[in-house]
């Protein structure tokens, strides 16, 4: 599989470069030549590229070490789903599927597109495709291949210390990482019917709408990524948080942010000619920052716990962009003095002066967020040393002009072109502010009475996103009455069927603006979530012995006692916490710590107890003597609207992109792929998000790699044991003494040690700190030699059972350390590689490799027994409040997200294909269509 997987990727890039020429050759034809090669152009660069991935797929499946992507990628035990999803867990497998999803598109354009009539827009739109594919095939080949075989003729096991993080063995990542992926992706489709209706300067009704269309694809699917990339976050990294804006983070939001201004300023070019230069400029930077996004990801410019390692792909990702940004403005520029608009804005409170500010918002957001997300690039470039703005940057000025936002979106439906609607809608206005104002006090009041905080900025958020959801319902609310009302006079005979009548007509003729008006609702619902979990955030840290108790707003936590959960790959020690409120157990948490033993770091993993009002976030950070346990506590505020109000989004999201007019025959494949797709989607998207928004606790592992996030200290394990004995432990230090002056280890062992052998070189006592006697070992080399340190000691088992801990002093290269099989876990902190099993002498060694890093930081390597003991049970008859282990695989997320996924492009395809045939049908009869 491998073999015909490389040759896919071969023939994929050389079938690139052949569509390039035929869809030069016809547009040089004017669109006259060649439109059946042209479409099997696009078919075959889709077929070669998933060929590629699926070969890709059943060689991680398969577990065939043979290839360096798949020894990487893949470990012993590793379920199937995670398998799959390790295809975009790497930077080259990631790469490729990024390149089958322009593929994709391109196969969606060609089956979307009528076989009849003047094609030249699909000509220039599949010639852009083609080139974008092009691209991205020639960084797979030259570059990023993931079908490099590792050295030797035959296949070895995959090792046991490889295989997908941990972090990533989360149902997150087989949803999260698709749905950005295509919404990333997805902007390269209007970015090229933008190039095509530039360059053939062709009237906007041939192409806009296919721009517009496709660019709602693409946001929606940066919103649910964005969405369920919050939510891994927050389930999975650790921190009780949701959105660190991280750099990868912020390259999702950027292109999101200059999509949302162009869907607004397409509707007012649609309907008055507006905005016309705008909207080029905002489709050519929504597609450019897509491939920033991707740059960001992958060149290692810019740190980021989302990033792949370093790799040589920066400057090939560099030379993508610049092209494309040289291209798009040339195709703007040819056009630009064409572009001027048809009607100017007469009053700043109508709907086209809304329209302004919302993009003057927008891109002010996009323009703060892209300053700091660059920063650290560009005072390394210029200053020389790398400066960083923290997270309370972002909020002090992104959360104002939010709530600027979220005012604007209450005013929008009362807005008319050129002027306010006339009648009572300031009338109306003031009854929405009233409910807007009592509902937003109503809020801040409570969650005062828990959190004992109010910031003013806080409950201006929760207003004006109250506001919104009134200004919605009242404006639907006026509009429906006025329609009931008229059907009911015109059918009152009809036994009272004219209302029922004129909701179904009404919901039918105001489709697309009852998809606005969910989305606004949606995104009311999320900020009121984002400034009641921001704002009112209660955190506590305590060091708990068993039957301590510890209240947190209105729950009181009791700790009864650790436990441990033997596996085959990992052991997992939790903590079992009652929780009760109001005098009434709940239930039983259990934040846990899962170690490996192959040398990866311990990994917590969260519970959550999750209510409408309020999230119970428990996290272990370490343990102590005694059986104690480092406990930190998170209540947090309405998190659950966040996700209930994205669900919300996304169901406007769809109405939107609901096609205008049924003009697709019956028997199409287009509508019968959108039926299918929209009916699985609400059967499992509706079954799988109230599964995935209902009330529990999980266990999801958690991270400590960003340095603005609290690192958990669980190097040191102390668990009461009851068994005893001795153990001999050998550790084997090999130092590279890079300088002119010897270095010296310094090596922490246990007070109860009984013997401790240094052999060879020089050592000696260096007190006692802390409880472990310290002994400092130099071993006197010349400079630029290499020597090899061996320390024996013998440490028994004691009924606080033994942690041992090894400290450099200085920048070493390599440690290795030599433990006997079973009851050990090692981890290690500071940059450290893959590690790694080898032999010498008969022995196994594992061995930790020290990345470069300027400074000499010293770096640590902790060892602890972990013996099998289980003395803290859960109690008898009380329910673990939804435990969920970390990898395990929840069905209905991924069914639901291929539901969507299914929906959305078959809803996109059959609109475009609407589109296009109405287009030409008034070309043919201007007269019928302005008629109609």
């Amino acid at each position: 599989m491998g073999a015909l997987g490389a040759a896919a990727l071969r023939g994929l890039w050389l079938v690139g470069w052949l569509s390039l020429v035929v869809h030069a050759w016809a547009a040089w034809s004017r669109g006259r030549a060649g439109k059946r090669l042209r479409r099997a152009a696009l078919w075959a660069q889709f077929f070669l590229a998933a060929l590629a991935c699926a070969s890709l797929v059943v060689l991680l499946v398969r577990e065939d070490a043979r290839y360096a992507y798949v020894a990487e990628y893949t470990g012993p035990g590793l379920p199937v789903l995670y398998r799959i999803a390790a295809l975009w867990g790497g930077n080259a497998g990631s790469l490729l599927f990024w390149t089958a999803l322009i593929t994709l598109y391109g196969a969606v354009m060609a089956w979307a597109q009528p076989r009849d009539g003047d094609d030249r827009a699909f000509t220039w739109a599949g010639g852009v495709l083609s080139a974008v594919a092009f691209a991205f095939a020639t960084l797979l080949v030259f570059a990023a291949n993931p079908f490099v075989r590792l050295p030797g003729p035959t296949a070895s096991p995959v090792s046991a210390s490889g295989g997908l993080s941990p972090l990533l063995q989360n149902p997150g990542m087989a949803v999260h990482p698709v749905d950005v992926y295509l919404g990333l992706t997805g902007m390269t489709v209007p970015f090229a019917w933008g190039v095509a209706g530039w360059v053939l300067r062709l009237p906007e009704d041939e192409w806009f709408p296919v721009v517009r269309r496709w660019t709602l694809v693409a946001w929606s699917f940066l919103t649910i990524g964005m969405l369920y990339g919050a939510r891994w976050s927050y389930e999975v990294l650790g921190w009780g948080g949701y959105w660190a804006w991280d750099p990868v983070e912020n390259a999702s939001l950027l292109p999101w942010l200059s999509a949302t201004a162009f869907l607004h300023t397409a509707m007012a070019q649609e309907r008055r000619g507006m905005f016309r230069r705008w909207n080029a400029v905002l489709v050519a930077v929504s597609f450019w920052l897509s491939l920033f996004a991707t740059f960001l990801t992958r060149s290692g410019a810019l740190w980021s716990i989302h990033a792949f390692a370093s790799s040589r792909l920066g400057p090939w990702l560099l030379v993508v962009m610049l092209v494309f940004a040289a291209g798009a403005a040339l195709a703007i520029a040819r056009v630009w003095r064409s572009l001027t608009p048809r009607a100017r804005i007469e009053r700043v409170l109508s709907r086209e002066g809304g329209v302004w500010l919302n993009n003057l918002l927008l891109l002010s957001a996009l323009a703060t967020v892209l300053c700091g997300t660059v920063l650290p690039w560009w005072s390394q470039l210029v200053a020389g040393r790398s400066l960083t703005v923290s997270a309370a940057f972002y909020n002090a000025v992104n959360a104002p002009l939010f709530v600027c936002l979220l005012l604007g979106m209450g005013l929008a439906p009362w807005l008319a072109w050129r002027q306010m609607k006339r009648d009572d809608a300031w009338a109306w206005i003031a009854r929405a502010a009233l409910f807007a104002l009592v509902m937003g006090l109503a809020t801040a009041a409570s969650l005062h009475a828990v959190y004992r905080r109010s910031p003013w900025l806080a409950v201006a958020a929760l207003t004006a996103a109250w506001f919104v959801i009134a200004s919605a319902a009242a404006d639907v609310y006026r509009s429906l009455r006025s329609a009931v009302s008229s059907r009911r006079g015109a059918a009152r005979a009809d036994r009272g069927r004219g209302s029922a009548l004129a909701l179904w007509l009404w919901l039918r003729a105001h489709r697309r603006r009852i998809g606005a008006y969910l989305v606004h609702v949606g995104v009311a619902v999320c900020a009121i979530g984002v400034a009641a979990s921001g704002a009112y955030h209660l955190e506590v840290q305590r060091v708990m012995r068993p039957g301590a108790q510890l209240t947190v707003g209105r729950y009181d936590l009791t700790f009864t006692g650790l436990g441990v959960t033997p596996g085959q790959r990992a052991r997992t020690l939790y903590a079992n916490v009652l929780v009760a409120r109001g005098g009434r157990v709940l239930g039983v948490m259990q934040p846990s710590a899962t170690f490996y033993p192959d040398g990866t770091p311990p990994l917590t993993r969260v519970a959550i107890y999750s209510e409408p009002w309020s999230d119970l976030y428990l996290v272990l950070l370490g343990t102590g003597d005694g059986g104690s346990a480092v406990l930190d506590a998170h209540l947090n505020p309405m998190v659950a609207w966040i996700w209930f109000g994205g669900e919300v989004l996304l169901a406007g999201s769809l109405l939107c992109l609901w096609p205008k007019t049924l003009r697709v025959p019956v028997r199409s494949p287009l509508r019968r792929a959108a039926v299918a797709g929209t009916v699985v989607l609400v059967i499992l998207a509706a079954a799988g998000g109230t599964a995935w928004g209902a009330p529990r606790a999980n266990t999801r592992p958690s991270a400590s790699a960003r340095a603005d996030m609290r690192v958990p200290r669980l190097d040191v394990v102390l668990i009461p044991a009851p068994v005893r004995g001795v153990m001999d432990v050998v550790e084997r230090m090999q130092v590279t003494n890079r300088g002119s002056e010897p270095r010296s280890i310094r090596l922490a062992l246990p007070g109860d040690s009984r013997r401790v052998t240094v052999n060879p070189g020089h050592w000696r006592w260096a007190g006692v700190q802390g409880g472990m006697k310290w002994i400092e070992v130099a071993p006197g080399v010349s400079p630029g030699a290499t020597a090899a340190e061996t320390v024996t000691y013998t440490v028994p088992y004691s009924a606080a059972g033994t942690a041992l801990s090894l400290t450099t002093a200085y920048d070493a290269d390599v440690i290795r350390l030599f433990l006997p099989e079973g009851g050990w876990f090692v981890s290690a902190e500071g940059l450290l590689a893959a590690t790694q099993t080898t032999a010498m002498g008969g022995t196994a060694w594992r061995v930790y490799t020290r990345l470069s890093q300027p400074g000499g930081v010293p770096w640590v390597v902790h060892v602890a027994t972990m013996p099998h003991p289980f003395f803290a049970p859960t109690p008898a008859g009380l329910p673990v409040l939804g435990r969920v282990a970390g990898a395990q695989v929840d069905v209905w997320q991924v069914m639901g997200n291929l539901g969507w996924i299914t929906a959305v492009i078959a809803l996109a395809a059959w609109g475009t294909w609407s589109s296009r045939r109405r287009s030409r049908s008034s070309a043919e009869d201007p007269g019928e269509h302005a008629g109609g």
